[in-house]
Parts: C-alpha cells; structure tokens; sequence
C-alpha cells in the first residue's frame, strides 16, 4: 500500500485537471486504507441501527397500547439521537481522511465512535453554523425575490432559482475551508476561508460540478451492476424470501427481521452499500483538501503552523 501526503509546493493555481486528478489519484493509490477506513463508521452505524430497530419495535408496541405520548416523545428523541450520531461518524470519517492525506495517519481508532475529539465537535458547531448562513442568505434573497416573481412566467421563476441555488453553493464552497483547517486542528474562520477563495472560487466550483456529473454516471453505473447480483441471489434465495403480507404484528415483524432470507439478502447489501457510500465520498474530500491546501498554500507542517498561530 502506498501513502500519498501533500508535502509538495504547488503553484498555487488551481486547474480542472489538477483537480480532478487529485480527487481520485490518492483513492485509487490507498484503496485498501480506504476501505479499512469504513469498516467501524459501518460498524457503528450497523450497532445504532439495530438499537434502533428494538427500540422502535418497543415504541410500536406502547403505540398499540395506547400509549401515545410516549411514543411520540420517544420517537422524537431516537431520531435525535440517532441523526447527532450519525454526523458525528461522518465527521469522523472526513477527519480520518483528511488527517491521512496530510500526515498518512492510517490508525484505525481514528474512526471509532467512542474517539470522538474536540474537532469532531468543532466541525459540527460550524457545519451547523455555515447552513444556518446559507439558510439565512437564501431567505432574505428569496423575500424580494417573492414580490419580483409574482405574475411571472414560470420559466423564469425557474431559472432564478436555479441561479440562486448556484449562487449558495458558491457561498457554501468559499466559507467550506475552515473544515480541512478544523480537521488538522487549526484555526481558520470564515473570512479566511472568503478570502482563501478570492482568486479561484470559479475554477473550484467548476471542478465540483464536474466531479458530482462524474460521480452521478459512476453511481449508476454500479447500481446497475448490483442490482443485477442482487436481483440474481434475489431469485436464488426467494424460497427463504420475505412475505409483506404475513407482517401483521410486532412479533411477525421481529421474526422477519431475523429470518434467513431476510439476514442472507438485506446485510451483505447494506454492508457493500455503505461502504460503496462511505468511499464514494472520498473524491469529493480529496478535492476539497487539494483546493484549500493550495489556495492556503500549505506545503509543509512548519508553515502550517506559522500560517494558523
């Protein structure tokens, strides 16, 4: 297995082929880190997923019994905490590659949940912050935006849209940098960030649009090929397969969940999907790191601490 750091100079210029290189070059040359990298966020996510299966089960047999508010309390709060933990395993998967790509950090407690760090929750605060801007921007837009449209044609109220859209995404990607910097510990704001962006935020956002078009072929491409094996094993393993008709209470449904069919085609599907899920979003990782690392100029770790102290 090779390891790819970024202590090289750059030019500092970004180009679409530099980026679109370093998207998928450092994927294709550490595959196996990559895939070892999604073995505990799976893992995690598999052991809040049951949990959230048994206590759902719970929830549907209080809703039975009447007793409701429970079970729109307790239903309220799974959700609650089952969407904080999954951020936070996302968090720690993006940290986890963007600390092996500057310093080849391949140690695989990086993405245990229970090794959660301050800039895990660093990132967190100011994701929640940065959609809380766009979501702010957006409305005041879209409030003068509203009168203009009235008795417009519907095409043209389309295509503002679409060019707002554009335009948050724009904003979005010039005030993102602050995640690679909150990843490798450094302070680094969002006026930073805008600043950063100043001379190549076009070239960035092109290169983006250009990954998700290449990303969006590539997805469909393996979920053809998977919905082809699946629907195969599909056929093979129908006799021990699932009947929706039968699920007519908790208990049904419990036996179902742990049934040989249901076990033998849902979890290696899950498990292939996820990490086929996780990996996928590499790419758009290793581009966002290669953009900032280069606006930022970052060669080396002395100048990262002479730029961010």
């Amino acid at each position: 297995m090779s390891v790819v750091t970024d202590d090289y100079v750059d030019d500092g210029s970004i180009t679409m082929g530099k980026a679109l290189s370093n998207a998928f070059s450092p994927l294709f040359s550490n595959l196996k880190t990559a895939l070892k990298f999604t073995i505990l966020p799976i893992l995690s996510w598999s052991i809040i997923l049951v949990i959230g299966i048994v206590f759902g089960l719970s929830l549907f047999s209080e809703e039975a019994s009447g007793n409701f508010s429970n079970f729109h309390t307790g239903f309220f709060i799974a959700i609650l905490v089952f969407v904080l933990l999954s951020v936070l395993i996302s968090i720690q998967f993006y940290t986890a590659w963007i600390q092996f790509l500057r310093y080849g950090d391949t140690s695989l407690k990086n993405t245990f949940i229970f090794n959660i760090k301050k800039c895990h929750f660093v990132i967190l605060g100011k994701a929640i912050l940065l959609n809380i801007i766009v979501v702010l921007i957006a409305t005041i837009v879209n409030i003068p935006l509203g009168f203009l449209n009235l008795g417009s044609p519907g095409i043209i109220t389309a295509v503002i849209q679409i060019l707002l859209m554009l335009a948050l995404a724009v904003v979005f990607l010039r005030l993102s940098y602050i995640f690679p910097a909150a990843a490798i510990d450094q302070r680094f704001g969002f006026i930073d960030s805008w600043n950063a962006t100043r001379k190549n935020w076009l070239r960035i956002f092109v290169a983006f649009i250009l990954l998700v078009l290449i990303m969006i072929v590539a997805t469909i491409v393996i979920q053809l090929v998977l919905g082809l094996i699946f629907s195969i094993f599909g056929a093979v393993f129908s006799p021990i397969g699932l009947n929706a008709n039968q699920l007519t209470s908790t208990s049904d449904i419990s036996a179902t969940l742990l049934s040989a069919g249901f076990l033998i085609l849902v979890i290696p599907s899950y498990l292939i999907s996820m990490a086929i899920t996780l990996i996928s979003y590499i790419p758009f990782i290793n581009m966002h790191y290669y953009c900032f690392k280069t606006d930022v100029s970052l060669t080396n770790d002395q100048e990262i601490l002479d730029r961010f102290s």
